[in-house]
């Protein structure tokens, strides 16, 4: 007799892991920027643009867009609302 997961379950454990993400990276902000000294400043800002960065990666490749065009969407992307 095979396991079956259904799909309510697949879709809670969906959202449990993405609730899991979040709340990871805020834990993860706070301490970064409360414990890092002025030198590792950027280096946290680094980390927290590269767990921001992935996601939309990951989706933007799931849609069969080139890779040079999804580097050109994120920049854009952060340069509009960094400046």
């Amino acid at each position: 007799m095979a396991l079956e997961i259904k799909t309510t379950d697949r879709f809670k454990f969906v959202r449990l892991q993405s609730i899991f993400y979040v709340v990871a990276l805020i834990i993860m902000l706070i301490t970064i920027l409360k414990v890092a000294q002025t030198i590792f400043k950027p280096l946290s800002i680094a980390v927290l643009l590269g767990f921001l960065v992935y996601p939309i990666y990951t989706f933007l490749k799931k849609l069969k867009i080139p890779r040079v065009l999804i580097i050109f969407i994120i920049f854009l992307f952060f340069f509009y609302f960094l400046i």
